[in-house]
């Protein structure tokens, strides 16, 4: 796989883009708390905050703790199509590729006009040789 499609399938940690996951969230007044660190006092936020909490952790390789958030989300919204492409992503880059790809695969089957999510997942089925998925 070439350097450009490795960090398109999220070699470099980064949460796929989506566009239009933000303006989706941000139309949610639905929130959720998240976990606290140590002694701090748990968090209420929006679903848009907690997508961008989990993205922090994703990208910084901080893969359970980015799982928890997206989990999260997805207690409060079953559908949420971008946090399950995502938790799907977290899954693969941690080494549950198969339960991965089946999250990113719902996912798409939520969005299908998504380009980045079937993008994603055809570089996912591209780096672990499953070249008729990939295409």
């Amino acid at each position: 796989m070439s350097e450009a499609n490795k960090k398109s399938a999220g070699a470099d940690n980064a949460a796929p883009a989506v566009p239009g996951a933000k303006a989706a969230l941000e139309n949610s007044s639905a929130s959720i708390t998240l976990p606290s660190a140590a002694g701090a006092a748990p968090t209420q936020v929006s679903l848009a905050k907690a997508l961008a909490a989990a993205q922090q952790h994703h990208a910084k390789s901080e893969f359970e703790d980015a799982k928890i958030i997206y989990q999260l989300i997805l207690d409060t919204q079953p559908d949420h199509a971008d946090a399950m492409f995502y938790i799907g992503a977290a899954m693969h880059l941690a080494g549950d590729t198969a339960q991965g790809v089946e999250q990113m695969k719902h996912a798409a089957q939520l969005n299908p006009r998504s380009i980045a999510y079937n993008y994603n997942l055809g570089l996912v089925y591209e780096a672990i040789g499953d070249m008729p998925a990939a295409i």
